[in-house]
């Protein structure tokens, strides 16, 4: 029996195999591509008669299993169980490019003698001759063995060209990009296409840990995300990812979404493999055993949730991605089956978001080769201790998580954990210990500080590999020595950070000591680019000479702190963005001492009930980049500064102001577009009595909005 007579192999051990041709012509092409380097091409050599050889071994290990069904190798009562989990072991292994090249030859030699071991105990129970070895035999030529796996790889185009019968699939520019894309883009966009069915839309970060995941992605270890970052790159450039915005959900800082090209998704759909399956919650549906990738559809019944649907999963031994989809808006779910994830042991995604699970069954743990989780917007209330085991997890996503009270106390043996997303999980009263030991951790959305020995601040200081955002909770927690040994290396690269006093705290010691506390600040790295201050509790900021010290420092936001005065920002050369929230206790904003702010474009003053005097702008160089100015929620304050000088102001909005009793037309700049001014009613009485001349503002200035009245052109006024 050739290599062609794969076909004979029944259909889940045929799938494994094919995927297994796959990724070894994978290295070869990969070998191949370096023989342009001439001092590379010795070493190619070396591995020649690797890739010879290749071919006549799988021909083995199909011979193997040609003359005995799959069903009995995998679910039999034989006593070569354990054989058999380590042969499906080591096909997973090198599908996942975790075997050194040159250790292939050896694990392929190690599946064929398991595989020929169990699969002759099992024929000798059905009555068979043994099967025997052919050492004899030729090995497969190298390019014969190659045109066998391109055609296993041309199947694809042929379906895509044979399947998109629409008009649209078969004009479309974008379509025809689709088509030519390499093998390996084509993988990542059919993935992209199941995991986000319909119009659901994705963000880069998460589809380039899914890609990861899945094996979608061939590179260095080290490598993973960057070459991720270039795959996403491609993809948008051609038009098959395009970037989604909707401005209800709209934040500062908040991530671009993008979705599947609608062509591409139809045209993916019509010639989609059958490795991946849909399983409607109240469709009759089954899942077949070749199935690698599967969605649960919830919401197409009405009722109670059948926890037997569970069971139709259960024949898809090798499935390696498993998504719960909630298309009703109502998470019926409020169990996971502890039979699932026994039988699903080869599960590298699993997506649990937004159902009511409260916990997590204890045989998580047989999830050996669990990649990505994501149990973020349940219910689940603590994980389960076996999680420790999952030695393989790489991104653990447990966002908006408002019950969870506890991680496991041995998560520092998940040792190849890369992100973890606390985002939202406010009842955690502290990390789990030893949390230094996760070495490979580059993404820590947040870190909150414990009490006890192993939980407190310094545990940051070991992780070097740490980058992107990170926000630091109870701080009230953080010594002053424990803040200064805790600074963050140059080789940390954060640029967003956050630091969280409690509440409670704050406010406990503001009456009873008088302001009287330090609070202690850790000083951020000097390449930080974004600052959120929560909850400082000391009279005054730290004296970290900004404008020396952080010159990326774009965007700053102070909230909720018991300063009386400002720190010296102005001079910062590159902030952007100012928003200055409940400072309760500010009495005055000074601009001289404040500096000139030479790059800020938007200015937010919000919630300031002491704020009582703004002193006038005296400097022509004053926030000359300013578009957006916003004053709301000061109650106290009685006059404005001119405004004359900000030459760039664009907006300028007024709300809940009732003090201001004074505002001339003559303080606004040239520049100004629009000007809202509600609930001051100082101002909007002043401009009933002179409303002639705030009238000739509409000369200049196409929005006005006084109170619910918007000011137009002809003097008249509109109700909002």
């Amino acid at each position: 029996m050739g290599l062609g007579d794969i076909t004979l192999i029944s259909s889940p051990l045929q799938n494994v195999l094919e995927r297994l041709v796959m990724s070894l012509t994978m290295l070869g092409d990969a070998e191949l591509q370096k023989l342009g380097d001439p001092a590379k091409q010795k070493r190619f050599l070396e591995h020649q008669p690797l890739f010879e050889g290749l071919g006549n071994l799988l021909e083995r290990i199909a011979s193997g299993f040609s003359r005995v069904p799959f069903f009995p190798f995998i679910i039999g009562k034989s006593s070569q169980a354990h054989e058999r989990d380590e042969a499906l072991d080591i096909i997973n292994s090198i599908y996942d490019n975790s075997v050194e090249l040159e250790n292939i030859t050896l694990q392929l030699e190690s599946i064929g003698k398991l595989v020929r071991f169990s699969s002759s105990e099992e024929m000798a129970q059905i009555g068979e001759p043994e099967m025997t070895v052919r050492p004899h035999e030729e090995p497969l030529p190298v390019h014969t063995y190659h045109e066998i796996v391109q055609s296993k790889l041309g199947n694809m185009d042929t379906k895509v060209d044979e399947g998109s019968t629409s008009e649209v699939a078969n004009t479309s520019d974008v379509c025809e990009s689709f088509r030519n894309l390499p093998q390996h883009l084509k993988r990542c966009v059919i993935y992209t296409w199941f995991l986000f069915l319909g119009d659901h839309e994705f963000e880069e970060d998460t589809l380039i840990q899914l890609w990861i995941a899945e094996g979608c992605i061939q590179t260095g270890k080290e490598q993973l995300v960057e070459r991720g970052r270039i795959y996403f790159k491609e993809l948008c450039s051609q038009g098959i990812f395009q970037q989604y915005f909707d401005p209800q959900f709209f934040a500062p800082g908040r991530q671009s979404e993008y979705k599947v090209h609608m062509d591409v998704r139809e045209l993916v759909k019509q010639c989609c493999p059958e490795e991946y399956t849909v399983v409607e919650e109240g469709g009759s549906n089954k899942i077949s055993p070749g199935t690698l990738h599967s969605m649960l559809c919830l919401g197409g019944k009405i009722g109670k949730f059948d926890e037997k649907i569970y069971e139709r999963f259960y024949e898809a031994k090798l499935l390696r991605t498993l998504k719960f989809q909630n298309e009703c808006g109502r998470p019926m779910i409020k169990d996971v089956s502890h039979k699932l994830f026994v039988k699903l042991r080869f599960l590298r995604v699993l997506d649990l978001s937004f159902t009511r699970i409260k916990e997590l069954p204890t045989s998580v743990c047989k999830l050996r080769y669990l990649r990505y989780l994501d149990v973020s917007s349940t219910r689940i209330r603590k994980l389960p201790e076996s999680m420790s085991k999952l030695d393989k997890l790489e991104t653990l996503k447990l966002r908006d998580c408002l019950d969870l009270v506890g991680l496991p106390n041995e998560m520092n043996k998940l040792s190849n954990l890369q992100y973890l997303d606390l985002k939202g999980v406010h009842q955690l009263t502290s990390m789990p210990p030893r949390m230094r030991e996760l070495t490979n951790l580059h993404t820590l959305t947040t870190f909150i500080v414990g009490k006890e020995k192993g939980c407190q601040i310094e545990e940051l200081k070991f992780m070097k590999k740490l980058r992107g955002s990170l926000c630091i909770t109870k701080m009230e927690n953080v010594t002053k020595d424990q803040a200064n040994e805790a600074r963050f290396g140059d080789e940390v690269e954060i640029h967003e950070l956050e630091f969280q006093w409690s509440s409670i705290h704050r406010w406990k010691f503001r009456w009873k000591n008088k302001g009287e506390m330090k609070f202690n600040l850790i000083e951020p790295h000097p390449l930080i680019e974004r600052l959120k201050i929560t909850g400082f509790g000391a009279e005054s900021f730290p004296d970290w000479n900004w404008g020396i010290r952080f010159q990326r420092l774009a965007f700053i936001h102070l909230r909720n702190c018991n300063c009386i005065h400002l720190p010296e920002l102005g001079e910062l050369p590159s902030l952007k963005s100012l928003y200055i929230h409940e400072m309760n206790f500010l009495r005055e904003v000074n601009n001289d001492s404040l500096g000139p702010f030479p790059s800020l474009e938007i200015l937010e003053i919000n919630g300031m009930p002491r704020l009582e005097i703004w002193t006038p702008i005296e400097r022509e160089d004053h926030m000359p980049s300013l578009r957006e100015l916003t004053i709301v929620g000061c109650p106290k304050l009685l006059y404005l500064p001119e405004f004359k000088n900000f030459i760039s102001l664009k907006r300028l909005t007024i709300r809940d102001c009732p003090g201001i009793n004074f505002f001339s037309v003559k303080m606004l700049p040239d520049s100004l577009q629009s000007l809202i001014i509600s609930g001051c009613e100082r101002l909007e009485e002043h401009h009933r009595k002179e409303e002639a001349e705030w009238s000739m503002l509409t000369a200049s200035i196409p929005e006005i909005w006084i109170g619910d009245q918007r000011i137009s052109r002809t003097g008249k006024s509109q109700i909002h």
